[in-house]
């Protein structure tokens, strides 16, 4: 769960609060995902589908925006990357934070995705996979 504005900074601006989401927070949320895919299949997103989607790791952002709406920022991913780490002048490497730590590609293929959804409306925009 991400909830540090630091971490979003495009949506700094519209993000009143974070709030802590309920279990149905995350089946309406899942439910748009889905009916994303399922009205997009042409074009750019035809890599993606509701069978392999559930097969992505999630990071989400519950927030209330500064008109009242509650939105959801959800990026998808398909793999943890991991990252060099310096422990005492020896190279490791380490599993990204994912968890705690929004994750941050540019292009990526079809291994990232992410959506914007508008839970008050259930709808949802900036529907985007990474270098597809």
């Amino acid at each position: 769960m991400i909830n540090d504005s630091t971490q979003l900074r495009w949506l700094k601006d519209s993000i009143e609060s974070f709030y802590k989401p309920t279990e149905e927070d995350f089946r309406v949320a899942e439910s748009v995902i889905i009916d994303a895919i399922l009205k997009d299949k042409s074009g750019r997103r035809y890599i993606l589908d509701v069978d392999n989607v559930r097969n992505y790791y999630r990071q989400y952002a519950f927030y209330s925006a500064m008109n009242g709406d509650s939105m959801v920022y959800v990026n998808g991913l398909c793999e943890i990357l991991e990252f060099p780490s310096d422990s005492c002048g020896i190279a490791t490497f380490k599993p990204f934070e994912w968890k705690n730590k929004f994750m941050c590609v540019e292009d990526g293929g079809d291994c990232y995705w992410s959506i914007m959804i508008n839970k008050s409306k259930r709808s949802y925009y900036h529907f985007s996979i990474n270098g597809i």
